[in-house]
């Protein structure tokens, strides 16, 4: 079978686009935008969910990556790039284990809960 042909039907299969939304899906991850968070507790609660339009249009907003509708990663765009990334990691109960922070540097911190 043609390499372009199975790596097509592989992303078919794998991913699928809401065209309303322009939330993408990957298997059971899924991302939504917000304007902000509150508080500093991990995870951060993101409030205000927009549009990936309305998001485009703004000179900052986060991303939120699901997976099982919990959120996985939380990445703030400022001016087109990001500013920092929150990545959280489960227990096999579901609780929060870890905490990774990438700030826009790229310098990496981890916090266990």
């Amino acid at each position: 079978m043609n390499r372009s042909i199975l790596i097509g039907i592989m992303f078919s299969f794998f991913c699928c686009t809401d065209k309303r939304t322009k939330q993408y899906k990957f298997a059971e991850s899924y991302f939504k935008y917000y304007s902000y968070f509150s508080g500093y507790e991990h995870p951060v609660k993101l409030v205000d969910e927009i549009s990936f339009e309305e998001a485009e249009k703004k000179n900052s907003y986060y991303i939120a990556t699901y997976e099982k509708d919990k959120v996985i990663k939380i990445e703030k765009i400022l001016y087109k790039k990001s500013f920092f990334t929150y990545i959280y990691k489960y227990n096999k109960e579901g609780v929060l284990d870890t905490v990774e922070i990438i700030d826009k540097n790229g310098s990496r911190n981890l916090i266990s809960k």
